[in-house]
């Protein structure tokens, strides 16, 4: 189970504090790990937005699906940005920034023009 907490003055604010309690209570008696991380942002859905179009540009000039070419894409370089992770889900803001500086690369040197984010409609890439 995760939680997410604030560090306030040396103490420990909590998201979401009963929550917290209803998942201490189910471990009573037993001994429980604590890891402690700074958060790091997931992808977000602009940037997820972005590769779906990117990635339909590429597949559409190589003739493959979107989805064939997320996954020969996902194959080259995805252990690359991180070797922990099997999904581009599971990748950082950071994280996935670099993967897609890697995909944009991988079409220019395919001679693909792919459209850069800000030539994209706002209503095809917002975080809805």
């Amino acid at each position: 189970m995760k939680h997410y907490a604030k560090v306030i003055k040396g103490k420990v604010v909590l998201t979401n504090k009963d929550y917290f309690s209803k998942d201490l209570l189910s471990h009573e008696g037993e001994t429980i790990e604590i890891y402690i991380d700074k958060y790091e942002p997931k992808r977000t859905i602009s940037q997820n937005k972005y590769y779906r179009t990117i990635l339909k540009h590429i597949g559409d000039s190589l003739g493959y699906t979107q989805k064939e070419i997320g996954e020969i894409i996902k194959s080259k370089f995805l252990s690359e940005v991180n070797p922990d992770v099997i999904s581009t889900a599971d990748l950082t803001k950071k994280e996935f920034t670099e993967y897609l500086e890697r995909v944009i690369q991988f079409g220019a040197e395919q001679g693909i023009v792919l459209p850069d984010p800000s030539e994209l409609s706002f209503h095809q890439l917002t975080d809805k």
